[in-house]
């Protein structure tokens, strides 16, 4: 291997059977030119544009090395066909895949009743008398129309939101997945999938994300495709309400019952409390060290001194599956920027988010179509002119919530009986008072009602490297440019 000045040359010939072009490059360095550093961000800088385990290249092609600058010209002796790639992929499968959910042969209209189902057994297991009824009842008005001004400390709060909004913001997320997967733009990962849901309470584009994915996971068995995609394996909601953690825990254990082995992971309680000064690099940090320091505790109770290297070392290979993302794959703004003021308060939060997507990573923002968007989608679009993220026009749209009929009658049947059972445990007097307000059409017509239009706001890292929040100890690389 060549290594001179300005660049590293893998000559051609020089791969061994079933050898990868980063496994190669690392043992031609260490057997070469000691002169070279090679440091785990070289590794992981390598290992994101090479996932195949055989190299593919025929011909030399010029990379910017990005934590060292410098150029790397590769020529790979080995042939074969092109590596996979999630958008092509995505895009050819789609139709089929979308059919299959929509005829039956998927999970999605069973998930959804189930979740319905689970929502409905919250509410039970929580509502058995007038009292609780009552705090419930006077929480529907404020929960549909002030949820702003709301700190979600009750459960009364909470099972009021969740029974008029879970089904609905899932089925609308699930919208954007669907086109996400249309566009080849669904992020596709074969070890972690990691999802963060700001600021919705009960997480429905948690349940959303789980779902689609375990869907797709059974249509790449059903089809017989060799492709690996792992399933949400880390479910963080970010909520202020602390009253959530108990309603979460109750609905996906809920949601474990009855449907019984699934892939993924639910959210068993809020991962994160509060979005002001939140950063996803100093969540990870922390939670990295404090991995450590359980090591370090461990060897301590036997009376074992141990370096805080080795410690790290037996950290990583113990619980790095355990620590927080040093970026997530998708994160959700559902219906939580609904005023300039929320969005002026948290534009550097939002800001360090979009820094906080891995690569191909997507960050969503859906609300309404109401005038006091007009100055939040503009603003968003300020606060996230991120180096590396783009804006992706054609899932930034307008759409009709929940415009399948069948799904469509499903929520709003799940809202009209959640609401109705409320009311039979209530007092007289909350009754009278409430239930005229609450539910001016019958249950026939309400329905029959279609959902209103919503606004979805979208955007991808499209850059090649981790961003500048992910946890890094060495200068970030550089954009790839080809000669």
């Amino acid at each position: 291997m060549a290594l001179g000045g300005d660049c590293f040359h893998l000559p051609t010939g020089c791969l061994e059977a079933g050898e990868s072009v980063v496994e190669a490059f690392i043992r031609e360095t260490v057997a070469g030119d000691r002169r070279v550093v090679i440091t785990p961000a070289h590794l992981a800088w390598f290992a994101s544009y090479f996932h195949h385990p055989a190299a593919t290249l025929t011909h030399t092609d010029r990379y910017s090395c990005g934590p060292c600058e410098r150029v790397c010209a590769m020529s790979p002796s080995l042939s074969g066909p092109a590596p996979w790639r999630a958008g092509p992929w995505e895009r050819e499968h789609a139709a089929s895949i979308l059919a299959w959910r929509h005829a039956g042969g998927g999970l999605s209209q069973s998930q959804l009743s189930t979740l319905c189902d689970a929502i409905g057994d919250i509410i039970h297991q929580n509502v058995t008398d007038s009292r609780s009824a009552d705090e419930v009842a006077h929480a529907i008005m404020p929960t549909r129309h002030h949820c702003d001004s709301l700190d979600f400390t009750t459960v009364g709060e909470c099972l009021a939101y969740a029974m008029q909004h879970v089904a609905d913001r899932y089925g609308r997320i699930t919208q954007v997945l669907e086109n996400l997967l249309r566009a080849g733009h669904l992020p596709i990962r074969k070890r972690r999938l990691t999802v963060l849901d700001v600021g919705a309470g009960p997480a429905p584009a948690l349940y959303a994300v789980h779902d689609f994915y375990d869907d797709l996971r059974a249509w790449v068995d059903d089809a017989g495709q060799s492709v690996q995609i792992v399933s949400a394996t880390d479910a963080h909601p970010l909520d202020r309400g602390p009253a959530w953690d108990r309603v979460l825990h109750q609905l996906s254990e809920q949601l474990a019952v009855v449907r019984g082995a699934a892939g993924g992971t639910l959210p068993f309680a809020r991962a994160y409390t509060d979005l002001k000064d939140f950063s996803v690099r100093d969540a990870h940090i922390t939670s990295r060290e404090s991995a450590v320091d359980d090591v370090i505790a461990d060897f301590d109770r036997l009376d074992e001194p141990v370096d805080r290297r080795w410690a790290q070392i037996f950290a990583t290979e113990e619980s790095k599956q355990h620590w927080a993302p040093s970026g997530y794959d998708f994160i959700v703004m559902a219906n939580f920027l609904t005023n300039i003021k929320i969005t002026d308060d948290f534009a550097d939060e939002i800001s360090k988010l979009g820094r906080s997507l891995t690569p191909g990573g997507i960050l969503v923002a859906i609300g309404g179509t109401g005038e006091q968007y007009l100055e939040v989608w503009p603003k968003l679009d300020a606060i996230l002119r991120v180096p590396g993220l783009i804006k992706l026009d054609n899932i930034s749209v307008q759409m009709q919530a929940n415009n399948d009929l069948s799904r469509s009658r499903l929520i709003r049947t799940h809202i009209s009986d959640s609401i109705s059972s409320i009311f039979e445990l209530c007092t007289d007097d909350v009754r009278r008072a409430i239930e005229p307000v609450a539910r001016k059409l019958p249950r026939a017509k309400y329905i029959e009602l279609e959902f209103p239009q919503f606004q979805v706001q979208c955007w991808k890292n499209q850059a090649h490297q981790p961003s500048r929040y992910h946890t890094r100890k060495i200068s970030e690389p550089s954009p790839i440019s080809g000669s």
